[in-house]
Formats: structure tokens, sequence, C-alpha cells
């Protein structure tokens, strides 16, 4: 009698919007077809589990994410026996985890969507997942479904990547959140990560082992072909940098260009040649660096232009050189970027004109681009007021040379305004709730690289004196007011300049801060620097 075994094979069909509002069900079932791409299911956990999408081109993808779509079963499956096979349609539904205190996209690694069988209670939402589920016996090679036929492998043994998971709390808190993603689980896998236990809905469980199985199997052919673009292929889809001195996942958040690969990787009948060749195009269209503003306003010395702090840390397995250059300046070649987790960091050199200006970094076929304020802005009455606060950089902001999501929901504002002549306040006000004790604002003078250490104060805090500065807080009608006054002799550097950065830690442990975002494990913030030479007082 021939042993029954399990197929598995799945891949989200529709994108999925986080925080998507519910939507009305659709009466009448569409047509389906099977995605072109997944033309290889792997053989693993007892079923083969085939996405649905809409009938139609690409551009029925982009509908299906916009609105609520309801398949209709495909009927039977064909095997190459030609025998019949049931088919099942099931539906996956996301959610958020519980605990995510600031939703998607505002933490390192976002918080992964809980993805569980829809057992018919719950409306349908816009980025369900729709699989097809089709039982085989063993040694079945392909079947077809909705007139496409899908070649069935078995696993290859689990690959084991060449670079592997630092002990380190910082990285295994966000790689944790990894751990929960079906679509990025096999990352934690490959690095060597423990992953039992983790997705409790079966059928989540059994989707994210088919999204592993894949891609074993694209690596066990990347490594058949050449060991040594494997080797680079890992570093770049399970990067591992320290920005700020802590380990931290790395890798693209481009979910797009690591799933065109895969299906690239998995075509059958691909050349070694082939693979190779596919594999260095898509190293070569993807960042090799992450590229970073440290510091506006570094000390200037006698003589020199005003100057921003970049940093880098590289995303590949060889040595980069970036190219570097401002809007306003001419291009030149940056310090080598070695392979590994540390950062490099270079002054380049930027305009007089205290305005904005952007750095331009580029490599092969990858550019990006991050804005930098040139020199000082000018402080006049009736005072300076600050930007938004934004949260620590994420994993997607960084990679994108962007800026992290603004604090919304208790917003924070300073201004900088002179008492009397060679002395100023700053005034950071902040809106509370019930918990605001346990705040902070942090308030940080001079140049990022003297060594000066921060001013902070709580709301509960009858006032401090920390060296020359005087900090005070006081709450009235819901908002807290952190004050901090200094003298421009204590603070201001060299070339006259006052350097400020201010950082505010929520009841949460959250942070925040002006003028940049910190990075997790960052403790030092990059300052903006304020000219007070302008500032006209009634008095003189």
């Amino acid at each position: 009698m021939c042993r029954v075994s399990h197929l598995l094979l799945a891949l989200l069909c529709v994108l999925w919007t986080p925080g998507a509002a519910r939507a009305q069900r659709e009466t009448r079932p569409e047509s389906v077809r099977t995605i072109p791409a997944w033309r290889v299911a792997p053989v693993v956990l007892g079923e083969v589990l085939v996405p649905l999408l809409p009938a139609g081109g690409a551009s029925d993808q982009l509908l299906a994410m916009r609105r609520v779509w309801v398949p209709e079963s495909p009927g039977r499956a064909t095997l190459d026996d030609g025998s019949k096979a049931t088919v099942r349609v099931r539906r996956l539904v996301p959610s958020l985890f519980e605990g995510a205190t600031r939703g998607e996209g505002t933490t390192w690694y976002a918080a992964p969507l809980l993805w569980t069988e829809d057992a018919g209670d719950v409306p349908l939402l816009r980025g369900s997942v729709w699989l097809a589920e089709v039982r085989v016996p063993a040694g079945t090679r392909w079947l077809e479904m909705s007139g496409r036929r899908i070649d069935l492998f078995t696993p290859p043994t689990h690959h084991r990547a060449s670079l592997s998971a630092p002990n380190d709390q910082t990285f295994g808190n966000s790689i944790a959140r990894v751990d929960r993603d079906v679509t990025e689980r096999w990352r934690c896998a490959w690095l060597g990560c423990a992953t039992d236990g983790v997705i409790d809905d079966p059928l989540a469980d059994a989707w994210s082992e088919a999204i592993r199985a894949r891609w074993d199997e694209a690596a066990r052919r990347v490594g058949d072909a050449d060991p040594g673009t494997l080797h680079r292929l890992e570093h770049r889809l399970v990067a591992i940098a320290s920005p700020a001195g802590v380990p931290l996942p790395m890798w693209t958040p481009d979910r797009d260009a690591w799933q065109t690969l895969l299906r690239e990787l998995l075509e059958p009948g691909a050349s070694d040649q082939t693979l190779i060749d596919g594999v260095l195009a898509w190293l070569e269209r993807t960042p090799p660096v992450v590229c970073w503003v440290i510091d506006d306003a570094p000390a200037i010395e006698e003589g020199q232009l005003p100057s921003a702090e970049i940093g880098f840390v590289s995303l590949d397995a060889r040595p980069i050189v970036p190219l570097i250059s401002t809007l306003r300046g001419p291009a030149r070649l940056a310090p080598r970027v070695p392979p590994g987790r540390m950062p490099t960091t270079v002054r380049l050199p930027v305009g007089r004109e205290g305005a904005s200006d952007t750095v331009i970094a580029s490599s092969g076929g990858w550019e990006t681009r991050v804005g930098v304020v040139t020199g000082a802005i000018d402080a006049v009455p009736p005072g300076f007021l600050t930007g938004d606060f934004f949260y620590d950089h994420t994993r997607a902001s960084l990679s994108a040379g962007a800026r992290p999501p603004a604090i919304n929901n208790r917003p924070t504002r300073a201004v900088l305004t002179r008492l009397e002549p060679g002395t100023w306040q700053l005034v950071v006000e902040s809106v509370t709730g019930t918990e605001a004790t346990n705040e902070s604002v942090s308030l940080w003078l001079g140049d990022r690289g003297a060594g000066r250490a921060p001013v902070s104060i709580r709301p509960d805090s009858p006032g401090l004196t920390s060296g020359s500065v005087r900090a005070w807080s006081r709450e009235e009608n819901g908002r807290w007011l952190a004050g901090f006054v200094f003298t421009e002799q204590d603070v201001r550097d060299g070339d006259g300049l006052l350097r400020l950065a201010i950082v505010r830690t929520d009841h949460a442990g959250d942070r925040s801060a002006w003028p940049r975002p910190l990075l997790p494990g960052q403790r030092v913030p990059g300052r903006l620097a304020i000219d007070p030479s302008l500032w006209a007082s009634p008095v003189e």
C-alpha cells in the first residue's frame, strides 16, 4: 500500500495593508488562478497549499489589494498519473500581535502579523490569504490545477548560512519578531535561531515551513552552481550590522525584491549560469551598504567648511567603496567600507547657507540620498522653534534614507529663547497622560564629540542644577513643561555656535529625539547648530 505523504506550498496571494479597515463580504465568488511564479512546490508536512489570486493579469493583483475578494473553488486537481484529488479552499486572516504599542512600521523590526485560519466568525479582511489544499500520494511529481502545472520537489536538508546570530539581547529581541513572521521565519533558521513553537496556528505554521523549504532549495541550487555566489547572497538575505554598536538584522525590508529573486531561482530547468547571473543582477540592484546622517553639526576646525558626519555599514561579503557627494559639491570616494558589522564614518563638507542639502551615495547600480542641514540656523526673536520629534529609526526608515514616524499621540515641541544677553532658555512642551511621571527629557549641549553629559529632568522633579545648567519642571492643563537655562559662555563651541539635541523617553520607554532620530543602542544624539549672533535685544 502506498503511504500517503503530505505536500505544502504557500505564498502571500495579496499584499496586506497593516491596519486595513474591515470590508463587506462579496456574495458572488470569482474565478481564480494559481500564481504562475509558484511553478515549483516543496513536498512537506502533508498538504499541498496552492495560493489563489483573481483571474487575469498583474493589474488584478493590485485590484485585490483594495477590495475584499472571495475565490470559487478550483474544483479538483489532476495528478501526474491522471487521477483526481479534491481541492479544499482555506483562508488565513491577518491581525496584529497584542502588545504592539506603536503599531506596524514603528519599531526596528515591525510587529509581524498573526495569521490564523478563518473559522467563519470574522468579517473578510483585505489582505487575507486564500489557499487551495490538496492531498496527494507519495511520489507524485506534479499536479495541475486551474490549467497550470506545479512541479513538486523534496526539500533538501535545512540550510544554514555562513553567518550566525550574535549572542546579544538587542539582536535577540529583534529576531524574535522575525521568528513570528510566517514569510520571514526562514531567516531565523538560516542564522541558527530556534524557531519551534512560535507560530501556533497549524495552517500558518505549515505555510511558513513551505516558504522555508523553497528558500532552502534555492540556496542548494545556487550553492551547487557557485559557493562564492551563495556566500554573497547569504550576506544580503540575512545581513547583520551594528550601526550604533549593537547588532541588528539589516536585510532589505522590500518583500517584493526578495520574492522576485526566489521565483527566479526556482525556475524549472534554469542553468547554473542563469542562476549565477540572476543572483549577481539582484545583488547589483539591492543596497550593498546603508547610509545615514550621524551628525549635522560637528565642530568646525579653523579654516574648514562646515561638514556633516555620515555613517555607512556594509551588507555585502565584499568591501564597498561608495561614491559620495552633495547636490552642491563634487563627488569623491568614501573610505573603504569593509564587510562586517561595525560602521564606517566620514566627514563630508557641506555649504554655509544654513539650509538643506542632500548627500548622495552610490555604488554600481545602487544609489541612496539622505538630507542634511548645512551650516547653522539663525536664532532670532521671538525664538527658535524645533521641528518634530522622531521615534528611533526602524529597519525600513534607515534602509530608505528616510526619517521614522514623528510622535503623534503625545506631540512634543521645544522653543529656544534668550532671557538676557548671554543667557538662553530651552522649554520642551509635551502632552501628558496619567503615566507622565515615568517620562523624562534630556538636553544635550555642545559638540557631539566633546563628551559632555546630558541634563535630564522628569515631570515630578522639583528642579535641579547640573554644572552651570539649571533645569525646572512644571505641569499645567494636561501639558508638561521642561525648562533648561544655560549661558553661552559654558556651552558655546569655539566657532560661536550653540549645538543642541533633545531626547524624550515616554512612559512606555520609547525614545524620540530632535533633530535626528536615534538608532537602537545609540546613546549620544546628533546635533543641530544654532547661530545666536543675530538675536536683537531691545536693551542693546
